[in-house]
């Protein structure tokens, strides 16, 4: 599979656009017209926050994704808490086992320190206050660990959940919710061929059958779907790959659990599109919701969402090297103290760039500015703000990695104007705050794109841009994040939108073009 296009591995969606809808009717849909390959993520955003936690589903529903699975577990006073593990040591600064303390003393514990420093003293969360938070957001995979079936289900009504909640349980459980006569929730259970997954419709009425990827089969798929059961294929761990998803996907299945759940909602995204949708996205910052910003790990992710740029800041150390880094100072992404002018590249590079982010990032460096673009290359163009760098030295940079071709800098028309100067094909992108000001920035060069505020954004201003053969880049970060917003931009004409939310960027997009 190529590294630069991550979502051709997915030929077979055609087979999943034509799979019925009729499977996730009856579940609460936070977008319509709803995808009929949904995502559930698993232990939520568990890459970007630590998992189970309230950031970690808090994630998952601004990128768009339309489950979380989640664990639950009972305390020593029969109370419900959101949990994996059996033991607290690990992902608290508790010890013991959960069903050794009470929700009380639980929920005193540091949940999130673990993950990264900035998680410091976040809480576990007990079930209820789940289901509090995904409410009118995002669905729920309740993996019950080890519960009690009666408060469940009294839980699940007292929050009007019944259509945002799916129960996963063995044959043992679900005889105990059958037991208790409880016929207005949905339920889950692990199936392996044909003749199991008669058992469970007859048995237990299942809503949806859990299918390990090496038991997937056409046939099966087809037999459930024909009984009015939804698929869902857990693609975890080993089978957390491309040629599962690509395999499952072309035998129609309606769900995919996941701990990659952008990627597979990309290559969805470019498969609904085609290659050349009417609007480019920007990363900003690389793929910085998911990862630390302005790392290899940041831009990695960036390529495997498909974004048609990535933005990056180029900063130069005391000895005169390009490093990547937005802020003046190091303190905020790294443990230095200093500002990047005032360090040695070696000494910057000394140090995490990802620790402050999240544990699976604690071995990420700042990445020099030839780094990142030895990791673009050929795989997309990139979005360059000239924070501090000489312009004799970075036209020097881009040439030298025949990149001159794939980059769009931002900065001041002073500034860009130096670079044109040196390089006159160099593609400029100055920032218009007002269509009265794109004349005199035609004085000086003719840009490759403006960058215009989101709140100076009108079908006036874009259309005065386009007649002089300039495209339109906007940032869509802060207040601006939403779905409405993104759709009206799109309706404008706008060229490029630059985002922290790649993935809802292209659900918007998706959807204006249908």
């Amino acid at each position: 599979m190529s590294r630069c296009k991550p979502y051709l591995f997915l030929v077979s969606l055609l087979v999943a656009l034509c799979s019925p809808l009729g499977f996730t009717a009856d579940f609460f849909q936070a977008y319509n017209p709803p995808r009929p390959l949904q995502v559930m993520v698993h232990r939520g955003a568990a890459m970007a926050a630590p998992e189970n936690t309230r950031p970690a589903y808090r994630i998952a529903a601004e990128e768009g994704f339309e489950w979380i699975e989640i664990d639950v577990r009972l305390t020593s006073d029969g109370q419900h808490v959101v949990y994996h593990d059996s033991s607290l040591d690990e992902k608290t600064n508790g010890q013991g086992k959960i069903k050794e303390h009470t929700l009380k003393e639980i929920q005193a514990l540091d949940a999130g320190s673990w993950f990264a420093p900035r998680f410091k003293d976040e809480r576990l969360i007990s079930f209820r206050q789940a289901l509090d938070f995904a409410r009118n957001k995002i669905n729920i995979y309740i993996d019950c660990k080890d519960v009690h079936p009666a408060l469940l289900v009294r839980e699940i009504r007292d929050a009007g959940m019944e259509n945002q909640t799916v129960i996963y349980g063995g044959h043992k459980l679900l005889n105990e919710f059958k037991t208790l006569g409880v016929k207005d929730l949905n339920y889950m259970a692990k199936c392996h061929d044909e003749e199991e997954l008669a058992e469970l419709v007859s048995d237990f009425s299942v809503a949806i059958i859990e299918v390990n990827y090496k038991d997937l089969t056409p046939a099966l798929v087809k037999a459930a779907h024909a009984k009015g059961v939804a698929v869902q294929v857990k693609s975890l761990d080993d089978d957390d790959n491309p040629a599962v998803w690509n395999a499952s996907i072309g035998m129609g299945v309606d769900y995919l659990q996941t701990d990659r759940p952008d990627e597979i909602q990309a290559a969805w995204f470019r498969h609904a599109v085609g290659d050349k949708p009417h609007c480019m996205i920007s990363a900003h910052r690389g793929a910085s919701s998911l990862a630390p910003e302005n790392t290899l790990a940041s831009i990695h992710g960036a390529i495997s969402l498909g974004c048609d740029y990535i933005e990056l800041d180029v900063r130069t150390t005391s000895d005169g090297q390009f490093a990547l880094m937005h802020d003046s100072g190091a303190g905020r992404t790294t443990p230095l103290d200093s500002l990047v002018r005032e360090l040695t590249l070696d000494r910057l590079r000394s140090v995490s760039a990802g620790a402050w982010f999240g544990k699976p990032y604690h071995d990420e460096k700042v990445p020099t500015l030839d780094e990142a673009l030895d990791a673009m290359k050929g795989c997309g163009r990139f979005y360059l703000d000239d924070k501090d760098a000489d312009p004799v030295k970075l036209i020097a940079a881009l040439r030298e990695h025949g990149m001159i071709d794939d980059v769009a800098v931002y900065g001041s028309v002073d500034e860009l104007e130096a670079l044109v100067k040196i390089e006159p094909s160099i593609k400029t992108m100055p920032p218009l705050g007002r269509i009265e000001d794109l004349a005199a920035i035609m004085t000086h060069f003719k840009p490759y794109a403006v960058d215009t505020s989101w709140d100076s954004l009108s079908p006036e201003l874009i259309r005065a841009c386009h007649a002089k053969g300039v495209k339109v880049f906007s940032d869509a970060l802060g207040d601006h994040e939403s779905l409405g917003d993104y759709k009206k931009a799109i309706s404008y004409g706008i060229d490029l939108i630059q985002t922290d939310h790649p993935n809802l960027v292209q659900r918007a997009i998706e959807q204006s073009k249908k």
